[in-house]
């Protein structure tokens, strides 16, 4: 059932009006009353009787609130009366309420009756009874045969619920009478909810004692179940429990989809969703993911815990869009365990795209007209009369025709043609005959050494923008003078640092430690970072004989914090904006030409010879960065202060000392980016 109008239960007159001995007249006369002030403090609006629901304060109730129609309630406020919902279909919303009952359950839904909770905020209901041996109470009880449906409009809405004796969501049990209350069937979507129960004759969602109960669906939602138990005997977090006299035999059909739940069990006896276990062994439990017969679980992750209190999972359990198991591959990525269930091409499980290798048949047939077809023996998608039409996809010195839309090549590449420089003027491959080589930074598109060149000279030619710290990466070793030291500095990266200030989830403040390097050599293939020490010196001129043009190779440096995982990288390649925006990292960043490390935007490039740094969070999730953070990456020197670009700032800046982002001096500004003092100022 779908809350069909939140916006105008919001509105609804605040305070409510405390209802008694619930009969149909006196609901009658509230509706009508409450027509009646909005009608009088709202001229011009019109409201239809059957849709005007009732507002109800919790803190004014002198009992359990009753309801047996299909019309709208909402509770607000917090109170010690639960609400039972006798027949009917109704919508209950909680907005920001607690109930916390001495007995019975907060919220009791009868059998026949298909009650939605809406949630709204935070909200705990729950009952002020801890002991395991009272009668059971607190929570939501759904009697077999009746449904709720607890839903909101965002997973940022939240329910807690406990039970004692009785599941948080389910069943419940009177242990003096030894009687299981089975259960209905319980749905939850779009909305977070933390599930309790204190012993382990409950599950937190599903069934209590030896009671039975309805299928449980959960789809897209964020859940927290915690199982109780005590030495010997443990509860699942989904699932079923233990009477005393024996434990269930079965368990609910559990289906979960386009959800991330947490389950906690209390000891290792018991399975994370499924059946309850003990220390004697003979139970059903094995420690899995059992969600009954007909159950299922599809894109959706879980979280299995032991104890709880643990804040370490016993294992991640991922499942793809099919419902099959999911594992993390050498790249990070998670693909299906088994076999692919591929559809065009790609598998409608993992997501996984085929890529054509290692099966049979794969190679491209010319059609003989600029087109050509090909069935993959792997996926077994056909591609017929498959053209390129893009100039980047024709053949060149680097490939041959390359097909734009299956990224087949079927001809072969053309020559090189090497220039005086040393170099195929089409894709900067060194030749490997040549005994002279003139890099000109900035003129090359890619960079490329096949194999190690001994015994040749290079000379390296580079404009630095500013005297800001600049990345640098080389195929061959630069000697540290003191002559070259007199004009540049040079460090590596020591470490990196990422911090959350405000505690708000996200992280605000990101750093880069290098440290600066007075002696040595600068090895080939390795990120470093440059800076001239003067606005006269900011052309990088380079000259070595008889050295070593080495092979060129992309080389990564890791370092990771608590959360996060770095990799600084070099490059020889230029690479696109658009290019950064599909690799799996979250988050890449380069140094600009205006200094300091900046989020790379798609409609830019990184040119070769350069180091990026991509940022990827450990725990799998979505990187959080502020906009303040996502601006500009600090740049420390180990045992120095800060440097590099902090903010922009937008104010209006009275100078006789202005310069544009070239070093140029500025007599009168116009509107646009200028370095001042030192700072770069936004002039509008």
């Amino acid at each position: 059932m779908l809350f069909h109008d939140k916006n105008r239960l919001a509105n609804l007159i605040q305070g409510g009006i405390a209802m008694k001995n619930h009969t149909r007249i006196n609901q009658l006369l509230t509706v009508l009353l409450l027509l009646c002030v909005l009608f009088v403090c709202m001229a011009g609006t019109a409201f239809a009787a059957e849709n005007v629901g009732i507002a109800i304060d919790l803190s004014t109730l002198t009992e359990t609130y009753l309801i047996s129609d299909s019309g709208e309630y909402t509770f607000q406020g917090s109170g010690s009366y639960g609400i039972k919902v006798e027949s009917g279909n109704p919508t209950i919303v909680l907005n920001n309420a607690s109930i916390t009952v001495g007995e019975g359950s907060a919220i009791d839904v009868a059998s026949g009756s298909n009650a939605t909770i809406f949630v709204l905020g935070d909200n705990t209901i729950g009952t002020t009874k801890t002991e395991s041996w009272n009668e059971p109470c607190g929570g939501i009880f759904v009697a077999e045969g009746g449904t709720v449906n607890i839903t909101s409009n965002g997973t940022n809405n939240i329910l807690r619920a406990h039970g004692t004796l009785a599941a948080a969501i389910g069943g419940k049990y009177d242990y003096d009478n030894n009687e299981s209350y089975n259960a209905g069937s319980i749905n939850i979507s779009n909305v977070t909810v933390y599930a309790y129960t204190n012993n382990f004759y409950a599950s937190a969602i599903g069934a209590a004692g030896e009671g039975t109960c309805g299928t449980i669906n959960i789809t897209n939602a964020v859940i927290y179940a915690y199982g109780a138990g005590d030495r010997w005997t443990s509860a699942p977090g989904i699932g079923n429990a233990w009477s005393l006299l024996d434990w269930s035999d079965t368990i609910p059909i559990v289906i979960i989809s386009d959800s991330e739940v947490h389950t906690f069990r209390y000891n290792p006896y018991s399975d994370y969703i499924g059946y309850l276990g003990d220390e004697s062994g003979d139970t059903y439990a094995t420690g899995s993911i059992n969600c009954g017969d007909g159950g299922s679980v599809k894109n959706s992750t879980i979280y299995c815990y032991t104890g709880l209190t643990a804040t370490t999972t016993d294992k991640t359990v991922k499942y793809g869009a099919l419902g099959s198991l999911l594992v993390e591959d050498e790249n990070g990525n998670w693909v299906c365990e088994g076999e692919h269930t591929y559809a065009n091409g790609v598998c409608a499980n993992c997501g996984y795209k085929c890529t054509h290798e290692g099966g049979e048949h794969t190679t491209a047939i010319d059609n003989g007209d600029g087109t050509h077809s090909f069935t993959c023996s792997i996926c077994g998608e056909v591609t017929e009369e498959h053209s390129t039409e893009k100039d980047e996809n024709k053949t060149n010195c680097q490939h041959g025709n390359i097909c734009d839309l299956c990224g087949v090549e079927y001809s072969e590449p053309d020559a090189h043609s090497y220039n005086v420089d040393g170099f195929c003027e089409m894709c900067s491959t060194a030749n490997p005959d040549a005994t002279m080589f003139f890099i000109y930074d900035g003129d090359h598109k890619a960079f490329n050494v096949a194999e190690d060149l001994v015994g040749v000279s290079v000379e390296y030619t580079r404009i630095l923008h500013n005297t800001e710290w600049n990345s640098i990466y080389l195929p061959f070793e630069v000697p540290v003078t003191e002559e070259l030291l007199d004009e540049y500095e040079f460090a590596y990266v020591n470490d990196m640092h990422s911090a959350d200030t405000d505690d708000n989830g996200e992280i605000d403040e990101i750093e880069m430690e290098i440290v600066k390097i007075k002696t040595g050599t600068l090895h080939a293939n390795h990120p470093y970072f440059i800076r001239a020490k003067s606005r006269t010196v900011t052309e990088v001129y380079l000259f070595y004989e008889k050295t070593t043009l080495h092979a060129t190779e992309e080389t990564t440096l890791n370092c990771s914090s608590i959360y996060m995982d770095y990799a600084i990288v070099g490059s020889y390649k230029r690479i696109k904006g658009t290019e950064f925006a599909s690799m799996p990292a979250d988050r890449y960043y380069a140094i600009s030409i205006e200094g300091g490390w900046w989020q790379i935007p798609e409609d830019s490039s990184l040119y070769p010879f350069r180091v990026y740094l991509s940022m990827t969070a450990r725990d799998g999730s979505p990187v959080k960065v502020s906009d303040k953070a996502m601006r500009s990456i600090r740049i420390r020197e180990k045992g120095e202060g800060t440097t590099g670009i902090e903010e922009i700032t937008d104010n209006r800046v009275e100078s006789t000392e202005i310069y544009d982002l070239q070093g140029r001096k500025v007599e009168v500004p116009n509107k646009g980016l200028y370095i001042i003092n030192g700072k770069k100022v936004l002039i509008k």
